[in-house]
């Protein structure tokens, strides 16, 4: 399992982790989690090792605070699972950047993040660890499920590019100056 961004208290990661070991929990499974993402400026400490640590976890969360682009593509495209907990979010690029890779996405069902997944991911409620753990464990128990959301994700991911962004934020600035 896979999530990227900014390690910042909104990620929510340290949720994430809880969430993860109840997962583990009722699938028998025994996921790994990448976390990548640089410390946040004034955002208070997150204490991922300690959360892991404190799930019984701690061999099986990692942090790496960067890598090239090249290996954040590879990241995406080899995760079996896109994790996005984050409370509140402007866009949620991470999102579209993992769906455009294939990745299967569990994400948070607030802020922008629905409107960017759409029905190509599996939601839960950010600010419940139980229902954070629950879909997490349905799409590691469900080979089926994962593929499904893999290849919504791809088609969903087509549906956004930055020309086609310049272009309707060109025809709003046309619109509102006339």
């Amino acid at each position: 399992m896979f999530t990227v961004g900014a390690i910042h208290t909104r990620r929510n990661l340290e949720r994430l982790i809880e969430a993860l070991a109840m997962a583990r929990d009722a699938t028998g499974a025994d996921p790994f989690l990448l976390i990548m993402g640089t410390p946040a400026e004034f955002s208070p400490t997150v204490d991922i090792h300690g959360a892991a640590a404190r799930c019984g976890l701690s061999e099986r969360v990692r942090h790496v605070e960067y890598v090239t682009e090249e290996d954040l593509l590879l990241l995406y495209n080899a995760c079996g699972l896109f994790a996005y907990t984050s409370l509140y979010e402007g866009f949620g690029l991470p999102v579209i950047e993992a769906m455009a890779c294939g990745a299967p996405v569990v994400c948070s069902n607030v802020t922008s993040i629905p409107e960017v997944a759409g029905d190509a991911a599996l939601y839960f409620n950010p600010e419940i660890t139980e229902e954070i753990g629950e879909v997490i464990a349905s799409a590691l128990s469900d080979a089926t499920l994962r593929d499904r959301l893999g290849k919504a994700g791809i088609e969903r991911a087509a549906g956004f590019s930055w020309r086609r962004t310049a272009t309707e934020t060109l025809g709003v600035f046309n619109k509102v100056l006339g």
